[in-house]
């Protein structure tokens, strides 16, 4: 808490303990900016280990597309990893009420992960924009959590970096 008020922010709501496919997050706000941020830790634990390696490729269920998604072309379905995605969904539950709450007060909502927490971020991305249309996110380290169709699709709202 000291070091995110140090910064300006307040923190609104946190799980500090991960487990498995539920990682560790915060949601912070700076009023005088309007700026509310979500964010996602990247692996540290065997809890977060375990999410990592639950890697068996899975389709995003078609009422999980946001507005401006494009559908996958031809008859094919969006894939994403089981594990990081099933975490996505978990996290979205947890922060949606307060975040709406924000975006109801002017905030603008950003989604911001590293390694795990990259992938975690894009998911809830996805997941929140279906709500919060403008939510735009972020991935530093980003492992490989979707295929190149919908990386592709969601490169207007969720961008990452990732070493080279």
């Amino acid at each position: 808490q000291r070091l995110v008020a140090i910064h300006g922010f307040t923190l609104v709501f946190a799980i500090s303990d991960s487990d498995y496919h539920k990682p560790v997050f915060q949601v912070v706000a700076r009023e005088d900016m309007r700026l509310a941020m979500l964010i996602l830790r990247g692996t540290q634990n065997l809890a977060d280990c375990l999410t990592d390696v639950t890697a068996k490729p899975k389709e995003l269920e078609e009422h999980e597309l946001c507005p401006g998604l494009p559908p996958p072309p031809g008859d094919k379905k969006y894939l994403v990893h089981e594990g990081m995605m099933n975490s996505a969904r978990w996290v979205c539950a947890e922060v949606l009420e307060p975040l709406q709450k924000l975006v109801d007060a002017g905030y603008r909502v950003v989604v911001l992960g590293h390694s795990l927490g990259a992938a975690v971020a894009a998911g809830c991305t996805i997941l929140l924009r279906r709500t919060l249309p403008k939510v735009v996110g972020y991935g530093y380290a980003m492992p490989a959590c979707m295929d190149l169709n919908l990386a592709r699709s969601c490169s207007s709202f969720f961008h990452f970096h990732r070493r080279q």
